[in-house]
């Protein structure tokens, strides 16, 4: 069984119409074949599941649509032209808000305030047309003269373009909310491309092929129908109906049928002309109607009789007529030739699809290449895959292993990436980076860890890149996760490690970063016009003085000189108690005694007295 043809389509991949409209000939095998009508079948008009739209259809105030609701969708007549060719818009759309927008709330105020958006087949395909004709005015549609022309409100050719690229980007749902132009009719030759725009738009509408709505009834809602042309779904006595294989059998979903057809090979006629005879008689139209086919009426039945009695028919001659049909995976393609007669002839075949190629729909049109992240690895393919986590994509033809240092996580990723910093892979195929542990690090795409080098430092996992230590503090070891600081007596500002200070020289803390830190230790003292950076050395104090860290003669000049000074920044020697000194010489022995009694004291008083006159 087939779908009806029209005079310009091929059957499948290698047959060609002849000239009597309905003998086909095999273009490799030459064998003939001659078509017989048959029976009928349906079109389905759907929503998606999930969608505000379903909300509406499924509430019991409104249950489906009529032929007169659906033209109201999709035509590009304004309400004034639908009213006079006899529509009822009040019937029609009892709560309309009058705002210009076709809205499903139009419909009944419990339905959301969202744009009808619709959504099919472009104009080269005969559900369009059948669709059209059926929902349309039908001589307006056909643009018959004398007609007022008609046609669906089709979107701009950027709208269009802009909404496929949203899928490939996976931006579909964002497209549709914000930019996707409301009302306007968005024809796609690809029926998993209509699919996923009407699965991400909560108003859209659709409508396709029974048998392909069977394909994807998870994710979409049939609408019942009414024939009734003029009035809405509240006011119309006609019966809804929705489609399915009993009501499209028994006759009752009369809204959107189209015909059958059966193919007889003509050297088979001896034997299959009981069958056919038998077929077409009273009892073996019976028989169609049991199956679910709607019998063909008087003057059809007529037609197919005199085309069984003839056995096929043996003058029929080629025409050059494009297949209205390719399978899935094959596309059209021409090949000119002389016939017997000497004309110039066209003979159109389906090709199976290159590698990398692929076609989901039956129709005539072009493979197309594979989305980024898919392939096709044979020909004649009708869907393309992704690879496995770990594998990417060459060509769009075949898989190739992830190489060490690069990840794919997700089988829909378009390609591998490099590990993230902080991590690593050394392995082919893996769809995730390890983490390198802390003292380590990894720049992007490494296919290894490696120690932090001296005087650096990574402290949690993960790192990408080590952290210098300050100034004052230094690792011990490469792969450090902390820093140490240098201890008393040593100091660090650019070298490798920690330097000791020089002489008899401490610092007052750890951490120290330059050799100006260095002071003398207690009990010693920096003497006047001595620099421990030039390794200066410090002198012990000597009896009778108390020399703290860091004690200096130049703090006691800057002293002496009149500057004011806490006692805890007057380092410099100090008497002990009992003993006295010179200003001019506060360190030098003769200048520093003991003194047990005050007489002793005065007298060498005197005497200093008179040495320094």
């Amino acid at each position: 069984m087939s779908r009806e043809w029209k005079s310009t389509e091929a059957v499948d991949t290698e047959a060609l119409l002849l000239d009597d409209g309905y003998t086909w000939e095999c273009a490799v095998s030459k064998v003939r074949v001659t078509q017989l009508h048959v029976g009928t079948d349906g079109l389905a008009v759907v929503v998606g599941k999930d969608s505000q739209a379903h909300d509406c259809l499924t509430r019991s105030e409104v249950g489906g649509l009529t032929l007169g609701m659906l033209h109201w969708i999709f035509t590009n007549w304004t309400d004034v032209q639908l009213m006079e060719h006899g529509l009822d818009l009040a019937s029609v759309l009892p709560n309309n808000d009058h705002d210009g927008v076709k809205e499903w709330s139009d419909f009944s105020p419990s339905c959301a305030e969202v744009p009808i958006n619709a959504y099919g087949p472009g104009p080269d395909s005969g559900t369009y047309s059948f669709f059209g004709e059926a929902t349309l005015c039908e001589p307006c549609f056909n643009k018959d003269e004398g007609s007022l022309p008609e046609y669906f409100m089709w979107c701009p050719l950027d709208d269009l373009h802009a909404m496929k690229h949203a899928r490939v980007n996976g931006t579909l749902e964002e497209f549709v909310a914000t930019m996707r132009p409301p009302n306007c009719y968005m024809s796609s030759e690809s029926d998993v491309e209509l699919i996923e725009w009407l699965t991400a738009d909560s108003g859209g509408i659709a409508y396709l092929g029974y048998a392909y709505y069977t394909s994807f009834q998870n994710e979409l809602t049939i609408a019942r129908v009414a024939s009734d042309t003029k009035m809405g779904i509240k006011d119309t006595r006609d019966v809804k109906v929705m489609p399915s294989t009993y009501t499209i059998m028994d006759g009752s979903y009369s809204v959107y049928t189209r015909q059958l057809y059966m193919n007889v090979d003509n050297e088979a006629w001896d034997r299959v002309y009981p069958f056919l005879s038998y077929g077409f008689s009273t009892a073996g139209r019976a028989l169609v109607s049991q199956v679910g086919y709607v019998p063909l009426n008087i003057a059809l039945l007529a037609k197919m009789k005199i085309r069984i009695e003839e056995r096929g028919n043996p003058e029929a001659d080629y025409v050059s007529v494009a297949p209205a049909t390719c399978p899935i995976g094959t596309e059209l393609t021409s090949l000119p030739f002389i016939n017997a007669f000497g004309n110039s002839k066209v003979n159109y075949t389906c090709t199976p699809c290159t590698v990398g190629m692929y076609k989901f729909l039956d129709t005539p049109t072009s493979c197309r290449a594979c989305e980024p992240g898919r392939y096709a690895e044979l020909p004649g393919q009708s869907r393309c895959l992704h690879c496995d986590p770990g594998y990417e994509v060459v060509n769009g033809t075949s898989c190739r292993a992830c190489f060490p240092g690069l990840r794919k996580r997700e089988a829909a990723a378009v390609a591998c990436t490099t590990c993230p910093p902080g991590s690593f892979n050394n392995e082919s195929a893996q769809a995730e980076c390890v983490f390198c542990g802390p003292g380590r690090f990894a720049p992007a795409g490494s296919t290894r860890c490696f120690d932090c080098p001296l005087n650096e430092f990574a402290a949690t996992p993960g790192s990408g890149q080590c952290t210098a230590c300050p100034e004052g503090a230094v690792t011990f070891a490469s792969g450090s996760t902390g820093c140490s600081q240098c201890r008393v007596g040593f100091y660090r500002k650019a070298e490798a490690q920690c330097e000791p200070c020089p002489g008899s020289t401490t610092t007052a803390y750890q951490g120290a970063t330059t050799q100006a830190e260095c002071v003398c230790a207690e009990g010693w003292y920096l003497p006047l016009n001595a620099d421990i950076a030039g390794n200066g050395s410090c002198v012990s104090c000597g009896p009778g003085l108390d020399c703290v860290l860091g004690s200096d003669l130049q703090v006691y000049d800057r002293f002496r000189a009149g500057e004011t000074m806490v006692p805890e920044d007057q380092l410099f020697p100090k008497l002990l108690p009992g003993h006295f000194a010179t200003m001019d010489e506060p360190t030098s022995s003769d200048a520093v005694m003991s003194a047990t009694a005050r007489a002793g004291c005065l007298e060498h008083a005197r005497l200093l007295a008179g040495k320094i006159r």
